[in-house]
């Protein structure tokens, strides 16, 4: 549960604010799904498991 919010500019590409645009729906607020991915990978890399994904990705995309 949050206890308050701060304000953070982020500055990524276009390309990826397309990206989150298509995947998320219509009623989500940007702003929502950006702090759930990043909720995401916190919980990941709590639990040791973010490394192990991404070197995953990495050699997915080798390939």
């Amino acid at each position: 549960m949050m206890v308050g919010t701060q304000n953070l500019g982020v500055t990524m590409p276009p390309e990826m604010v397309e990206v989150i645009d298509q995947r998320r729906s219509s009623t989500k607020p940007r702003s929502e799904w950006i702090r759930e991915a990043v909720e995401a990978r916190l919980y990941l890399e709590d639990s040791d498991e973010w490394e192990e994904l991404v070197q995953e990705l990495e050699v997915s995309t080798e390939n």
